[in-house]
């Protein structure tokens, strides 16, 4: 449901996954258990498969940004068997594009971020290419209209409500900006900017849409003038005003608060990775009343510790909220993990951990949900 899922890391350093693979969940009565793991048909060492996934409906979408010499690629599954039921690539294709960093799927189509790719603007431009969830064709190429070299546009994307809407961290004299587009004609509707930015502030590192309202992640902002501490904002996704920055009252310097986003019912929760209540690094999640950018609560691993990064990932989607945990310890290493919350009592339902979880693993580094389905 990319209506409450974030997307980002573009513009940064990475560390090598490989073959990391999916975790998805059924969930009845608030009990859940593991029932696949999604790997690709092709798949090979360092494909980065699952850098991004998304769910929607019964199609699940996993971003390799890697494969094939790091053109990247994209693959749908059927939420019920697990079958493979489509590798996806781009109309335009180079070595470097990293075609799959970020994906978002809703109402049966899937946007896969193309944030590398070059045009006649200049290098690293970006695009968005759009795809029916069925039948894996492409339905729309789209780029900025302003487009112009090094803006990574594809840093993230989310859908919802007809609405595609994509970070580009490196546009607007690399403060960043987002862009709000009808997914249904690509149709560029709105460019999303903060009232208060700066340069390096990584504005659309993250975003999210419902509802009408699209959320902004600016995770390197220097809130109240205390560096990399971050921030996120509230837009009219319809005319891209802004409606409120959120800026929680304990935040701290390299919080990282804005590095991941998700809005729902209402609700935006958003991720503070490095946050340092439960030991350094720790990491945190703050609530949000999307109507009135009020504070509502603040949320951490019920067993964190130092250096888990929670708070990397978030998604919501009727009530619930999952979290990734992608540097824990919990099956070795940095193996990682991920949590579950409701909402509206904001209590911790279970900690999700994959039955064959190893050392370096980074599980998850990206989450999703819908409706009973946790990815």
């Amino acid at each position: 449901m990319s209506a409450s899922k974030a997307t980002n890391r573009v513009g940064s350093m990475f560390w090598a996954i490989v073959a990391s693979a999916n975790f998805v969940t059924s969930g009845q009565s608030q009990m859940y258990v593991e029932v696949d793991k999604l790997t690709a048909s092709n798949g090979i060492a360092d494909d980065h498969f699952g850098y991004s996934v998304s769910v929607d409906g019964g199609v699940i979408a996993v971003g390799a940004e890697q494969a094939a010499t790091s053109k990247g690629s994209a693959y749908l599954y059927d939420v019920q068997t697990g079958q493979e039921l489509h590798e996806l690539y781009p109309s335009v294709a180079r070595s470097g594009d990293r075609f799959g960093r970020a994906i978002a799927s809703d109402g049966g189509i899937v946007a896969v971020a193309c944030p590398y790719e070059d045009s006649d603007s200049g290098v690293d431009t970006g695009a968005v290419y759009v795809y029916d969830a069925i039948t894996g064709d492409q339905l729309l190429r789209i780029r900025a209209n302003d487009r112009a070299a090094g803006d990574f546009f594809g840093s993230s994307v989310a859908l919802g409500d007809g609405l595609l809407v994509v970070g580009a961290t490196g546009a607007n004299g690399e403060i960043g900006a987002a862009y709000v587009f009808d997914v249904a004609t690509g149709n560029q509707l709105a460019k999303l900017t903060p009232n208060t930015g700066a340069q390096f502030d990584r504005f659309g590192w993250s975003v999210a849409v419902d509802n009408g309202i699209a959320v902004v992640g600016a995770r390197s902002h220097a809130s109240n003038g205390i560096n990399n501490s971050g921030a996120a904002y509230l837009f009219n996704a319809a005319n891209g005003a802004q409606l409120f920055k959120l800026v929680p009252s304990d935040i701290a310097q390299s919080d990282l608060f804005g590095h991941a986003v998700a809005i729902d019912g209402g609700i935006v929760a958003v991720g503070s990775r490095r946050d340092d209540d439960l030991g350094n690094d720790s990491g945190s999640v703050y609530l949000f009343n999307a109507s009135n950018g009020v504070f509502i609560d603040k949320l951490r691993a019920s067993d964190g510790a130092a250096e888990e990064r929670f708070g990397s990932a978030v998604a919501m989607h009727n009530g619930r909220l999952v979290v990734g945990a992608h540097l824990d310890d919990e099956s070795g290493p940095t193996s990682g993990s991920a949590y579950l919350f409701d909402v509206a009592t904001r209590t911790e339902i279970t900690k999700l951990v994959p039955s064959d979880g190893f050392d370096g693993d980074e599980f998850g580094w990206f989450v999703d949900l819908n409706d009973d389905v946790i990815v």
